[in-house]
């Protein structure tokens, strides 16, 4: 802060002498001086609106210090303040002294820096200082502890183009951070095993020089989909190191057991290094133990024993215990691909895919056998089939699993216990058991003409789709007028009503002109006359009583027959009929006169004669 303050005094005291001495302050070195401490004033400020670009930094790690001191020209042990920092533009670390350094913390306040150069290992792993410094245009991070993890958020520093991550500790997932950087020109990641691929940075639209040397990428072909690319170093790939283990099966290998000889064939070497263009260059036919590692069950196949060729490796003296004992298997080799020997894209200026190395393991297994196959059948009460059977396939050892099916109408009413298990050599069969669900109720009425129930409802009960079938009952004094349609039918999952319409049954009487029927002789010995009268005939009270006159008849008694207009009562014939005349019995005829209640309205009276002889009954006019 004093330092400050004399800096300001002495720029007063200039100013007060130039105006003193009439000169102007169009003087160019003068005028440029004020300017940049003005600018510096500025920037500093907006970094923090507190501090003073001649305030001393206090918090910084000693290292750091000494090699910002050094970049500024400044003596070594001297004090570093916010304004020195604004004006660093470039810094290179290397050396034993920077591996020492443990923070970046401080660095943020290097507001111009254009070039951040770490060229060793330090202990440093927060890098996020570098996230603030949006004049960057060149950053190169080393050393195991940079990783994809901490590798700074650089979106925000649009004038990057060029990056260098050799020999970190990144993978394939820092990618993704660099994609932002749309003005990156040139990209090295050598040294890094953990990349596996290079297909994301084909958005970068400025991209044109790409060094991944002794990297791990094998797929080269995403490069016609590079928009400017027109250098690729991309020399000792190795290959497959990073990569899990493939299984195979020892079908896939051929051995000879007469011969004793086991051969490897290189189409089942997945991942293998590929051009451009697609080809696939050679292994080498070496079988030095430099150019070419084979092992089984992780025991080095000495070298005499191999033999390669272009299509693969034949080794010999395998034993069939050694070829059926066989569960693992890893092949290391050189591929033989000199500079030369493959086609570089056209518009390349430097191209190398050389001289890598594949690597990769493979898992032995043997085959899987098929298992014997097992049915799954669903079927009713006595074995009939109620939906298609299904087929379950697999290996022997493996699990399977089945379930029963909603069918429509049935109830499950058995789970077998092997519904679930395992597939063996001999088939199996698993059966679920149905019965019919049962049926709505059908209800069975029967009404008049109106509606009215005459008589208790029935309910028939029965499995769904069951045959029903119902009937109609007699019920005295009433006669059926309709069948319904639905009188027979089978049971659905919805209630059903059949109705019977009944209407009362008609009985036919003659009626004289008074209204009054007469009743013709007939023979004694009969059972008493009963003369209903109706109340439609004419108009009587709704509360009428028995002995309520105005009665008119309705119906003569059911042992009256009609005959030629008259009515008689039929006497007895054949044998009967003339014991009746030989014994000349005395009978008796009661005539009763009543409603359509049964109720008496007038009094009964009785005829007397001998039985066989013929009688006349005559209804009274109760009209009066």
């Amino acid at each position: 802060m004093n330092a400050f303050k004399k800096r300001i005094g002495v720029l007063l005291l200039c100013i007060s002498a130039f105006s003193y001495t009439n000169l102007v302050t169009t003087d160019k070195t003068f005028a440029d001086e004020i300017n940049h401490f003005q600018q510096l004033s500025t920037q500093a400020s907006k970094n923090n609106d507190k501090m003073n670009s001649f305030d001393i930094i206090e918090q910084m790690d000693s290292t750091l210090k000494t090699f910002i001191l050094s970049s500024l020209g400044k003596p070594i042990g001297d004090q570093l303040t916010y304004n020195d920092l604004a004006q660093l533009t470039s810094l290179y670390l290397s050396g034993e002294s920077a591996a020492q350094i443990t923070s970046f913390s401080g660095l943020e306040y290097a507001v111009n820096l254009d070039s951040f150069n770490m060229m060793t290992t330090t202990r440093v792993t927060d890098f996020s200082s570098l996230e603030k410094l949006t004049k960057l245009t060149y950053v190169r991070l080393q050393g195991e502890n940079v990783t994809t993890e901490n590798f700074p958020d650089l979106s925000n520093n649009p004038s990057i183009n060029l990056i260098s991550l050799t020999g970190a500790n990144v993978d394939d997932q820092v990618l993704d951070k660099l994609i932002p950087l749309k003005s990156l020109e040139k990209l090295f990641i050598e040294y890094n095993e953990n990349i596996t691929t290079i297909t994301p940075l084909k958005s970068l639209p400025k991209l044109k020089t790409l060094y991944i040397q002794y990297d791990g990428v094998a797929d080269f072909t995403v490069l016609n989909a590079f928009p400017a690319l027109t250098i690729l170093g991309a020399y000792g790939q190795n290959i497959g190191k990073q990569q899990h283990s493939s299984t195979i099966h020892p079908t896939d290998f051929d051995y000879q057991s007469e011969a004793q000889t086991l051969f490897i064939p290189f189409s089942i070497m997945p991942n293998r290094l590929t051009n451009f263009d697609g080809y696939l260059p050679p292994f080498t036919t070496s079988n030095a133990v430099n150019n070419t590692i084979l092992t089984f069950n992780n025991s080095q196949i000495a070298p005499e024993r191999i033999q390669i060729t272009g299509e693969g490796l034949l080794v010999s003296n395998v034993s069939q215990e050694e070829y059926e004992q066989l569960s693992s298997l890893s092949y290391s080799a050189r591929i033989d691909n000199p500079a030369g020997s493959y086609l570089q894209p056209a518009s390349y200026s430097f191209y190398s895919i050389s001289n890598g190395i594949y690597n990769h393991k493979f898992n032995i297994v043997n085959p899987p056998e098929p298992g014997a196959p097992i049915t799954v059948h669903y079927l009713d009460e006595v074995g009939n089939e109620l939906a298609s059977l299904e087929l379950l396939k697999g290996n022997i050892g493996e699990r399977y699993s089945s379930s029963a099916k909603e069918i429509p109408g049935w109830i499950l009413i058995h789970t077998p216990e092997n519904q679930t298990g395992v597939f063996t050599d001999q088939p199996q069969k698993i059966t679920y058991n149905y019965t019919k669900a049962e049926g709505a109720p059908v209800i069975v009425d029967y009404v008049d003409v109106h509606g009215k129930k005459i008589a208790k409802s029935e309910s028939l009960n029965g499995k769904l789709n069951d045959f029903y079938e119902t009937s109609s009952k007699y019920l005295n004094n009433w006669q059926l007028r309709d069948l319904p349609q639905n009188s027979k039918g089978i049971f659905t999952a919805q209630e059903q009503i059949v109705t019977y319409v009944y209407e009362a049954e008609k009985n036919e009487v003659s009626i004289n002109s008074n209204n009054f029927p007469v009743v013709p002789e007939n023979t004694l010995n009969q059972e008493p006359l009963v003369l209903s009268y109706p109340d439609t005939l004419m108009p009587i009270s709704e509360t009428r009583t028995a002995n309520d006159s105005l009665l008119p008849l309705t119906e003569l008694p059911t042992m009256l027959k009609k005959k030629e207009g008259t009515f008689v009562i039929e006497p007895k014939t054949g044998k009967e009929k003339k014991e009746l005349k030989k014994k000349k019995k005395t009978g008796t005829v009661t005539i009763k006169y009543v409603d359509e209640h049964g109720r008496e309205i007038s009094s009964s009276s009785t005829l007397h004669g001998e039985v066989g002889d013929s009688f006349s009954a005559i209804a009274k006019d109760l009209s009066h």
